[in-house]
């Protein structure tokens, strides 16, 4: 399961590169690494278009501040309208997590990581609920099967309208499905504890 993203581009840039106007902190971001837990860029549709902002990864999940504060970093596109945590988020709060590159371990702490051959942005769906958001997941194909059974549930351009819009998942989730063409996996150089927790 993705466990890290990279961006190799500053916010206004990343902006740029998708037609969002920057949000409220978004120029302030660097190219880097960003994690579950952590703030990332992530692209919103708003009534005046597309919007890029910070949000966390990950979503509480009870409103309450006495409630338990264990995040939930991953939410799976065939139980998205099911679960109560995601339900009315599904319905109209989607959005996407534009990445040059994420990443995931195998089950021997072997890193490898996807991003498009030719160095394009990645969309990586979301659900987004107040200051958090949940990545959305899919059963791996292609070469990610040998690394976990789950990957990001990656939105292809000509999706990126209805996914960020309230039209009904139901009626396009066979399309959103479809293997992405044109992505790259290979072997992340050990520069970090192998050790690490990877969210498996």
């Amino acid at each position: 399961m993705c466990g890290r993203v990279r961006i190799d581009d500053d916010g206004a840039a990343i902006a740029a590169a998708i037609g969002a106007a920057l949000g409220e902190g978004a120029a302030s971001f660097s190219a880097g690494e960003m994690h579950p837990g952590g703030r990332c860029l992530v692209a919103i549709s708003t009534p005046s278009g597309l919007r890029l902002g910070p949000l966390r990864w990950g979503l509480a999940r009870a409103p309450s501040p006495a409630a338990s504060r264990e995040l939930v970093y991953h939410a799976r596109v065939e139980t998205l309208h099911r679960q109560p945590l995601f339900r009315k988020a599904a319905a109209r709060r989607r959005g996407f997590l534009p990445v040059h590159r994420f990443d995931e371990w195998n089950s021997s702490r072997v890193r490898f990581g996807t991003a498009v051959d030719h160095g394009a942005l990645v969309r990586l769906g979301i659900v987004w609920n107040g200051d958090g958001f949940a990545v959305v997941t899919r059963d791996a194909y292609g070469p990610h099967i040998a690394i976990h059974p789950r990957i990001p549930l990656v939105i292809s351009e000509v999706l990126v309208d209805r996914w960020c819009s309230a039209t009904p998942l139901e009626t396009f989730l066979p399309e959103l499905l479809l293997p992405v063409s044109g992505l790259v996996t290979t072997q992340v150089p050990a520069s970090v504890d192998p050790r690490q927790r990877t969210l498996f």
